[in-house]
Order: C-alpha cells, then sequence, then structure tokens
C-alpha cells in the first residue's frame, strides 16, 4: 500500500461544521485543512455546539488567504474540550476569537498548544482563562 493521497486527507474549512455535525459522538479529531478558503457569508453565520469533543487539533499547512481560523472559532463551542492544539505557520494568532471561543465554551481545557510563533496584538493583552498564567 502508497502512501495516503493528501488531498483525500484533508478538509476544507467550509466543510469543517459539517463534518462535527455528522459525527455527535466524536471525541477526537485532528483535521488537516486545505483550500480553498473562503467561507460564504452563510456558513460564516453558522454555530455549532458538539457535546462530547475532548481534543481537536487544527493544522493549516498553508499560507491561507483569508485566515479561515477566526470563522471556525467564533462558530465553535465545544462544551467538553480538554485539548486544543493549533498548528500553523504563516497565519496570525486570532487572540481575540480564540478567547470567546475559550470563554463561550467554559470547557474544561488542561491543554493549550500553538505550533507556530505567536506575536500577540500590542494594543490589548491576552487573558484566555483563570487557569492560564502568563508565561515571563
Amino acid at each position: 500500500m502508497g502512501p495516503p493521497d493528501t488531498r483525500r486527507d484533508r478538509i476544507r474549512p467550509r466543510n469543517v461544521l459539517h463534518f462535527l455535525l455528522l459525527c455527535p459522538n466524536l471525541t477526537s479529531c485532528k483535521l488537516t485543512l486545505s483550500q480553498p478558503v473562503f467561507m460564504c457569508p452563510r456558513v460564516q453565520c453558522m454555530r455549532l455546539t458538539h457535546a462530547n469533543l475532548q481534543s481537536l487539533c487544527i493544522i493549516c499547512p498553508e499560507d491561507f488567504k483569508p485566515n479561515p481560523l477566526p470563522v471556525l472559532f467564533n462558530a465553535l463551542t465545544l462544551l467538553k474540550l480538554r485539548t486544543l492544539e493549533i498548528r500553523y505557520g504563516k497565519l496570525s494568532s486570532p487572540h481575540e476569537e480564540l478567547q470567546a471561543f475559550l470563554l463561550r465554551s467554559k470547557c474544561p481545557l488542561e491543554i493549550l498548544i500553538f505550533d507556530a510563533v505567536v506575536i500577540p496584538p500590542r494594543t490589548s493583552r491576552v487573558t484566555l482563562s483563570p487557569s492560564f498564567l502568563p508565561l515571563k
């Protein structure tokens, strides 16, 4: 058996919510996003609460324009999320959307992993959760 076809192993950002909706019992998920990123206004307004997902890894292996992460964070509420891993190379970090997602989800987040250089906005300090202490 040969190597997996990487195009089939990827999901377009606009299909992530539909995928999660079809899998209500999913507890762990690794999503590798693919182009094109464009999400129509209908998708940008969607909201999804997933009651069972405990571990989510989102991989953005390319230079996406526009950045799909803010739309995904604005759309999702993950009540049982314990581990969130985000891997991206050239995307800016969606601090405000991530903070709103975590506050809205009220999840028992234990592990937050960023596999990228993250530069916070100069004008504001990011406060994710009382359980996270900023590194000095």
